[in-house]
């Protein structure tokens, strides 16, 4: 085998790739060469025709391939693309229990990059390779993690039942629509139970979850499920609030890590949150008592009246008067809510928060607001409160405009926008 070995190796490269490719070696050769590579004695870091030989040997389907491939595998750590790749077009018994060892070990030697191995497990497929998907299946966005999630999506309907239903019962994260997915092309209705309690995710997976359901068999929760804040009210009228909270906290981490992104709030989830218990979900309510959509602000305002707290319905009507309302009547909340519904603000609402609790002269808040800027210095930028053709939004606080120079702006700068209230403030 060192004599294959060391004969080709003193070939150039590409003359060595025109052997192969005009079919002059076989199966047989190509392991020999790779052999050859591991009993040499020193053996180079790095031989390029090892690499083309272990495509060949792919392309080949060479069956008696992979003791040589595991040996490599486990020596030397640079051509593990090359030899997974391999393993999978081979797609042997043989070649699939090497990538099962590979995927399963702990300590395998050299070979220490595991994210190559999904691939070539979706390659050759079967319930085998699907059931050891399944078992890897996280909610992580490791290489390995975005690898397996995408190789089963691809093949994950391959897996047995009960693979399957384990991997929905712990899909999180990154790992819960490869999982929903699997379960519609498989259409085993064992899966309907793990599918319904993803009814209460973010919007867009929880109508993907309604769209399996109805593949499933189960057509009904299409008419609840429609990718709306109302979701959630349809659902806890159909199955039960004691029911729909229990999905809720059974789901809590991934509801709230997609509620801290302000894009993705939604009142119907932030209350349900609430309504289990959990702090954060008022809080993300507080948060949209500052949208820059009125729905947004009207809804939150909704839900937490339905939680039993009025007051914020009073203020927030989801009009060009919110802001007026909260600077006049911000003493009826308490002072951490009226902290964070102003930190919580974007740039046009914290215009509009700031003119009002200016305009309405509030306490201590005026003169916060006010002092700001000052802290700011690098912003030549005004707090201007003006919409866009230039009229003064401030008509709605004042009922007598005050002269606040020749400009007509107030004198706060955008720094406003990036420091909010404290309790200092108060």
């Amino acid at each position: 085998m060192n004599d294959l070995y060391h004969e080709y190796a003193a070939l150039p490269l590409p003359d060595f790739e025109r052997l192969l490719s005009q079919k002059a070696l076989d199966a047989r050769q190509l392991i020999g060469i790779i052999g050859g590579y591991l009993d040499a004695d020193p053996r180079p870091r790095y031989a390029g025709i090892v690499d083309l030989s272990l495509l060949y040997l792919g392309r080949l389907q060479a069956a008696e391939a992979p003791p040589v491939i595991r040996r490599l595998l486990y020596a030397e750590a640079a051509y593990a693309q090359y030899a997974i790749r391999a393993l999978g077009e081979i797609a042997s018994p043989e070649a699939l229990s090497l990538l099962l060892e590979l995927l399963d070990s702990q300590e395998s030697g050299a070979f220490t990059d595991k994210a190559y191995l999904p691939q070539a497990l979706e390659q050759i497929g079967g319930q085998r390779a699907a059931d050891a998907l399944a078992r890897c299946l996280g909610p992580g966005d490791t290489k390995l993690d975005k690898a397996v999630q995408k190789a089963f999506r691809a093949i994950g309907h391959q897996a047995s039942p009960e693979a399957l239903c384990a991997a929905l019962e712990k899909a999180r994260g990154g790992a819960t629509g490869p999982a929903l997915a699997a379960a519609e092309q498989k259409g085993d209705a064992c899966a309907i139970p793990l599918v319904i309690p993803r009814l209460v995710l973010p919007r867009y997976t929880r109508a993907f979850a309604a769209e399996v359901l109805t593949k499933l068999g189960e057509p009904a929760y299409a008419q609840i499920i429609r990718g709306e804040d109302g979701d959630i009210d349809r659902l806890l009228a159909r199955e039960g609030h004691s029911r729909v909270i229990g999905w809720v906290c059974r789901e809590r981490a991934e509801i709230e890590s997609i509620m801290k992104n302000p894009y993705s709030r939604e009142p119907g989830l932030a209350m349900a949150l609430a309504a289990a218990g959990i702090p954060a979900g008022r809080g993300y309510l507080l948060d949209m008592l500052a949208d820059e959509e009125g729905g947004v602000r009207l809804a939150a305002a909704d839900r937490l009246y339905s939680l039993g707290e009025p007051r914020f319905r009073a203020l927030f009507w989801g009009d060009d008067g919110d802001a007026r309302r909260f600077a006049e009547g911000w003493e009826t909340l308490s002072k951490r809510d009226v902290i964070r519904i102003y930190n919580a603000s974007g740039y046009d609402m914290r215009n509009l928060f700031a003119a009002g609790f200016l305009a309405c002269g509030a306490p201590g808040l005026s003169r916060a607001v006010s002092a700001h800027h000052k802290d700011f210095p690098h912003s030549d930028e005004p707090l201007c409160p003006v919409d866009a053709e230039g009229e003064d939004i401030r008509e709605p606080f004042l009922a007598h405009p005050a002269d606040h120079g020749e400009s007509g702006h107030f004198d706060l700068e955008a720094s406003s926008y990036y420091k909010g209230l404290s309790d200092g403030d108060f």
